[in-house]
């Protein structure tokens, strides 16, 4: 059944030149009433209204999503991505960044909180809280680095959410977060890194923790393919 083929532009209906008229035009007539009702749902519930969010209540479709819903579809669907082709550390790595997520919510008393409303302001606050947060062993907060990889990892599940009409709206679209600042990097001469090479330490966590840095330096490793070695070899080597 089609509308267009005698559609009135000024009348918002089918003409009778078309047999049909009555029955199609009765059946637009319902779903506008359906619209308005749908308009006016939300309109009474104080939610933000766009014509997207009109639609997908009009469809049956969720209106309201939260950073934690888009998340979990977000992870779903980056693991059935086969153009992307994640290793299973990086979706672990994705799905480390939620569980923090979750439980700053959680702390936060805002695991219903919408995309939408995923603002800086909230962005700032996980932040800070990443800061806080203990780490055991009498430490304190995440490096700047780590935060702002979380960080990342969130604005681009809230890219996804509104690319996947989960939200009308990115609450972080245009907006920056001062960086950390830096401080000057120290590097080991040559001497120093011949020296550690060299020497053999009694403790043998320090010894696989020089080893490894020693692999870090020669070979340029990431984590990813530094987990690999480890897996592949089951131990490691002095060298």
């Amino acid at each position: 059944m089609t509308y267009h083929d005698y559609w009135d532009e000024d009348q918002k209906q089918i003409t009778s030149q078309d047999p049909e008229a009555f029955f199609k035009n009765e059946q637009l007539d319902i779903m506008r009433n359906q619209l308005r009702a749908t308009f006016n749902d939300l309109f009474r519930k104080k939610e933000k209204i766009t014509a997207a969010k009109v639609r997908r209540a009009f469809l049956g479709e969720n209106t309201q999503y939260t950073p934690l819903d888009a998340f979990q579809m977000y992870l779903k669907d980056s693991a059935a991505d086969t153009d992307r082709d994640l290793e299973k550390t990086t979706l672990g790595v994705y799905d480390n960044v939620r569980k923090k997520l979750t439980d700053f919510l959680i702390s936060e008393k805002a695991t219903d909180l919408l995309i939408e409303d995923f603002d800086l302001v909230w962005v700032k606050k996980f932040r800070r809280c990443m800061k806080q947060v203990p780490l055991g062993v009498g430490q304190i907060g995440h490096a700047d680095s780590y935060i702002i990889k979380q960080t990342q990892t969130i604005k681009n599940v809230l890219i996804w959410a509104k690319l996947h009409k989960l939200a009308d709206s990115n609450p972080r679209e245009g907006r920056r977060i001062k960086g950390p600042e830096w401080d000057d990097l120290v590097f080991l001469s040559l001497e120093q890194f011949e020296q550690l090479r060299a020497h053999t330490f009694e403790n043998q966590s320090m010894q696989q923790v020089a080893d490894v840095f020693i692999i870090l330096c020669r070979c340029g490793f990431h984590y990813g393919d530094l987990e690999d070695f480890r897996l592949a070899t089951n131990h490691w080597t002095s060298f």
